[in-house]
This record gives structure tokens, C-alpha cells and sequence, in this order.
């Protein structure tokens, strides 16, 4: 998910894969969240765990930032992965 600095999501910010397994795929966050209420963040399926990636989170209005990470396998043993993007408001 993508918050902004204040803790809440950022309704239109788009997350996309640049680097690493998935490369190109991106979705754009539609719905409000926040730091506790995450349920509505980006879901990108299909993602081996132990192989790293980056994404780029972008908004209107925000500095875009890249993250890279390598997902690994959840205690449950589901491949679902919680990443956690900050944006700053640009100047």
C-alpha cells in the first residue's frame, strides 16, 4: 500500500514492478486505507518467494520513491506479502 507522510493512503498512487520477477505489471490503489486498515492495498499474485524485486510507487502531487525487497514465504505459508510504501509530498 502507499501512505503518505500523515499515515493515510493515497487514493490513485500507482505501484509498479520495475525491477526483478513481475517486471511491468502495476496497479493503481482505488481504495482508502491506513496504516491499520491495509486490507485494501495492492495484491500482486504469482510472486515466488526468495527472488528479489523492486517497485516504484508514484502520485500525484508526491515525490516518486523505489523499494527492493525480497518476498519471503508468510508463516501461514501463503504467498501474500505486505510492503509498506511511504510518499512525501513534493515541493
Amino acid at each position: 500500500m502507499v501512505l503518505s507522510n500523515s499515515g493515510g493512503c493515497i487514493r490513485g498512487a500507482v505501484v509498479e514492478i520495475v525491477g526483478g520477477q513481475g517486471i511491468g505489471r502495476r496497479m493503481t490503489q482505488t481504495a482508502a486505507c491506513s496504516w491499520w486498515d491495509w486490507e485494501e492495498g495492492y495484491v500482486f499474485t504469482d510472486l515466488a518467494p526468495n527472488m528479489e524485486l523492486t517497485i516504484r510507487a508514484s502520485a500525484s502531487g508526491y515525490n516518486s520513491t523505489e523499494s527492493t525487497f525480497v518476498p519471503s514465504l508468510s508463516r501461514s505459508g501463503s504467498n501474500s506479502y505486505l510492503a509498506v510504501v511511504e510518499l512525501h509530498p513534493s515541493r
